[in-house]
Parts: structure tokens; C-alpha cells; sequence
């Protein structure tokens, strides 16, 4: 089975398996333009939760300088801190419960990033929704922009998550 027909199975988006063509998955990983791509991809194999939260964090670590509240910090730091083991899952959702008090929907792009990591090392997902919001909140919402950071955090991502960390499920049939 080709590497774009196991994304087909793990429902990746269009535009993702469009652009793999007949790329492997090496190759696709070496080359891919976008770090919310790879991390989705991180989030549905074998990938160690602590690298994906990793790679998540120096990503959104990017934009922080763009955040108007301290909760952006305080969660990436808290994220970073668990990848250490010097923070545990309470202190995690301590900081997510922060958060949801203070009203998500209030948060600028940045620090709802922020609040995506935390929520990534939580429950074990949204990475890729984390770097697309900061990339986005980098560009400005200029879809130029926006592609050049999520380009650059795709580097990023690639010195966190070696390919040969990235095992695709075995399929039976």
C-alpha cells in the first residue's frame, strides 16, 4: 500500500495527500511544508506524546511575543514542564481550567494555541491545531505568511520527531 493510500485510510485531508502524490514517507517527511500536517500525522502513529507536545511547544514558542495575556506562557511552560516530568497532569488541567474560567472564546490566536498545547498534552490531541493557530497568528492572517511559519515550524518539527520515529498502523486487508 502506498504511503498516500494509509493517509486515504487515516482520513487526512485532500489537500495533504494530494500534495504527497508518490512520495514516501520518508520523503514526504523530509520535504513536508507544513508542521500542522506532520503533527496530525505524529498524533495517529507511534510517535512518543512527549516528542509531539515537544515539537508542539517550540512551535507555538514562536509566537509568543504576540500574546496579550500571560496565560500563553504560563501554558507552554506548563506543557514543557510535563515533557520533562517536572509537572504533573493536575497541573496541567489546573492551568486548562484557568483558562476555561477566564473564557476561551476571549483568548487572542496566541494564547489559544497556548491553550491547544496544554489540551494536547491532556488528552492527546489538536497538535496541528496548535502550530496552525500561532503560524497564523505569526502571519497575521495573511495566508502567505501563515504557509512561510508553518514552513519553518515544519523544521522544527522534523529536529523533534525523527522519521524514523513515525511507524504507519499495519493495515489487514
Amino acid at each position: 500500500m502506498t504511503f498516500q493510500e494509509q493517509l486515504h485510510k487515516m482520513d487526512a485531508c485532500h489537500a495533504a495527500r494530494t500534495w504527497v502524490g508518490d512520495s514516501t514517507l520518508e520523503e514526504a517527511w523530509t520535504t513536508c511544508p507544513r508542521a500542522d500536517w506532520m503533527l496530525w500525522l505524529a498524533n495517529r502513529t507511534s510517535v512518543d506524546h512527549k516528542l509531539i507536545v515537544s515539537a508542539t511547544c517550540a512551535c507555538v514558542r514562536r509566537s509568543l511575543h504576540l500574546a496579550p495575556e500571560d496565560v500563553a506562557s504560563t501554558a507552554i511552560g506548563i506543557a514543557e514542564a510535563w515533557v520533562r516530568g517536572e509537572a504533573s497532569l493536575g497541573q496541567v488541567e489546573s492551568v486548562l481550567s484557568s483558562i476555561m474560567n477566564r473564557g476561551v472564546n476571549s483568548l487572542s490566536r496566541v494564547s489559544y494555541a497556548a491553550y491547544v498545547v496544554a489540551n494536547a498534552v491532556y488528552y492527546g490531541a489538536h497538535a496541528g491545531l496548535a502550530v496552525f493557530c500561532a503560524a497564523d497568528a505569526i502571519g497575521d492572517s495573511d495566508g502567505n505568511k501563515r504557509d512561510k511559519e508553518l514552513e519553518t515550524m515544519a523544521g522544527i518539527v522534523r529536529k523533534h520527531i525523527p522519521v524514523e520515529t513515525v511507524k504507519l498502523p499495519q493495515w489487514t486487508c
